[in-house]
């Protein structure tokens, strides 16, 4: 058995587009050497290499399962989609209960959601067919809750969106659009509990301005350059705040940014902020957010506890954990739940032998602020996992992701230039502790930090592929100044995909794939 390490350069993808690619234009002579001195490749890390749909960048979330997973699993969002399309959401049993507890309490109905085609967290559409689903029950007091984007779609694409909606209740005739806020606020998941608390009152307090025209309130906001990620507080005419007895769905269907909102509305007992316990809400989510938080999930969300109904059985992490072999999953604050929950498959606890490590994520506004965020806490830890020979260890290093959707190029090209000092560090730390060592990337984002098609600043994730690099029978990692290496390994094809990297690891582990795996090991075709 070889010990290997997993190290995954959170937003790391490849195109031979110089324009707006902070990764060509950092200087990287460590990953440089990697390329040109390793088994190396590329991975296709989007579309239905993941299980989205075609076309539809990768993410995180997505990512990570697909990589612990071995496998493709058709994600979230299509089966969503697709449960629209052929009605049968319709009745699902948490819609189904939710329209029963609005009309036996005369109460409201509350739709919130991430107003964005990104796909990433949500999709328009999905706040469209609640909708929908409020007409064909005649729920006459729908208010929508918009959270703004700017983030997986562009800058400035609110008005947009937003008007979409506004057509879709002029023809029903019901719903009124309520509230519009960033969501910078709305769905923070580091605890910055202030900008969750400033979402939570404007859910259920009529405590700003009342806007009569939702446009030239956005609109102003612009002028001040505040766009859609940081927009504030927005209370439109015709507002009826969330009170007792009230049905909500929460659109999201991405766990991680949905949480603090949701606990903050229906948790017995938060402690982020002080405020009034709402009493008796029905709230659906379109997946399970987190376990026994109280919520109605529409679809099924993947658990490990319960073989009947969970597709991932057998990750990679629970192999592991099988076989008796130790490991450590390092990152911080802001990816710790994709190297845990999401790389496990949805298991919420650590398997045996497994140990998680978590280093806050600097607390500032956006990560342009500090590029290296906590990158040397992370290699902090990871020398004492080094040292401690942990059989396995999976490393997340979120700098291209996270400075990325900053849309500052200059601090992009910096974060990757702390990322490349980093690996070369720790690489070399492993290598003389006799690891094997797999690079790669979720998905990608600092690539292109510039929209090709209208020259705008580009916040979002790419569809580029991601590169995977197998270092061994080497002594050390040396610098190489070639910045071009990084260009001719761009226009390769890619070999493989995501759902590969584990069973190569288990492969380096001499440990048996399981038949669930349905991806290859790269270890002997590169």
């Amino acid at each position: 058995m070889n010990n290997t390490a997993l190290i995954i350069l959170d937003g790391l993808g490849m195109t031979s587009e110089e324009k707006g690619n902070a990764i060509f234009n950092a200087k990287t002579p460590n990953i440089n050497f990697l390329l040109k001195n390793c088994k190396s490749c590329l991975l296709q890390a989007s579309g239905e290499a993941v299980g989205l749909p075609w076309g539809e960048m990768g993410n995180s979330e997505v990512g990570h399962t697909s990589i612990g997973a071995g496998r493709i699993i058709l994600q979230d969002y299509p089966l969503i989609s697709r449960s629209i399309e052929n009605g049968e959401i319709y009745s699902k049993k948490a819609l189904v209960e939710l329209n029963n507890h609005v009309k036996k309490n005369n109460s409201n109905f509350h739709i919130i959601g991430l107003t964005s085609t990104g796909g990433v967290h949500s999709h328009i559409d999905h706040i469209l067919a609640m909708l929908d689903f409020a007409k064909k029950n005649n729920i006459k007091n729908t208010f929508v809750h918009i959270i703004t984007d700017g983030r997986d779609s562009p800058p400035q694409s609110a008005l947009e969106f937003i008007s979409k909606i506004e057509s879709k209740i002029k023809s029903l005739g019901l719903g009124k659009i309520a509230t519009i806020i960033g969501r910078y606020f709305a769905m923070d998941r580091d605890k910055n509990w202030d900008r969750t608390q400033k979402a939570y009152e404007l859910l259920t307090q009529q405590n700003t301005e009342i806007a009569n025209d939702w446009k030239k309130a956005i609109k102003s906001q612009y002028d001040n350059k505040i766009y859609d990620e940081f927009l504030e507080p927005i209370t439109l005419s015709g507002f009826s705040p969330m009170t007792n007895n009230d049905g909500v769905i929460f659109v999201n269907f991405r766990s991680d940014r949905a949480i603090q909102l949701t606990r903050a509305i229906i948790d017995e007992n938060f402690e982020g902020f002080n405020r009034l316990q709402l009493q008796n809400i029905y709230f659906a989510s379109m997946t399970l957010y987190q376990h026994k938080l109280n919520t109605h999930e529409i679809f099924n969300a993947i658990d490990l506890n319960n073989s009947q109904t969970n597709p991932l059985s057998n990750p990679i992490g629970k192999i592991i954990s099988d076989n008796n072999i130790t490991q450590s999953h390092i990152a911080e604050s802001e990816k710790f739940a994709h190297v845990t929950y999401f790389f496990n498959s949805g298991e919420p606890k650590p398997f045996n032998a497994e140990t998680q490590i978590i280093v806050e994520s600097p607390k500032v506004k956006t990560y342009d602020l500090k590029p290296e965020m906590s990158i040397n806490e992370i290699c902090q830890k990871a020398e004492v996992e080094i040292r401690k020979h942990q059989n396995f260890i999976l490393i997340n290093f979120a700098n291209c992701d996270m400075v990325g959707h900053s849309g500052n190029f200059d601090a992009a090209v910096k974060a990757t230039e702390f990322v490349d000092d980093a690996l070369a560090k720790l690489i070399n730390l492993m290598l003389e502790n006799k690891y094997k060592i797999i690079v790669t990337a979720d998905h990608g984002n600092a690539g292109q930090m510039i929209n090709p098609q209208n020259n705008a600043i580009d916040k979002e994730h790419t569809v580029n592929p991601v590169p995977f690099v197998l270092v061994e029978n080497i002594s050390n990692v040396n610098a190489d100044s070639d910045n071009n290496i990084k260009m001719e390994f761009s226009v390769q094809q890619p070999l493989g995909i995501l759902a590969d990297i584990s069973p190569t690891i288990l492969n380096y582990l001499d440990l048996g794939q399981p038949s669930e795996m349905t991806g290859q090991s790269l270890k002997n075709i590169i």
